[in-house]
């Protein structure tokens, strides 16, 4: 099943989602990385928001992250 987060006015497929990397500091910073084709570079509010949603869809076990 296709999970979907709506991001910056474009859906983002967490079935492409290589691995995520967040840091943390004065803000979080969060980069998406996707089966090669790309890094989404996410900050603050948006990099938040990007966490929650992946919260609520139960996928924060599912999606590898690196620190």
């Amino acid at each position: 099943m296709e999970k979907l987060v709506h991001l910056r006015n474009r859906f983002i497929n967490l079935n492409n989602v290589d691995y995520i990397n967040m840091e943390e500091g004065n803000e979080r910073r969060v980069r998406v990385f996707f089966n090669g084709s790309g890094i989404l570079e996410l900050s603050g509010g948006e990099a938040d928001e990007f966490i929650n949603f992946l919260k609520e869809l139960d996928m924060v076990d599912h999606v590898p992250f690196l620190g």
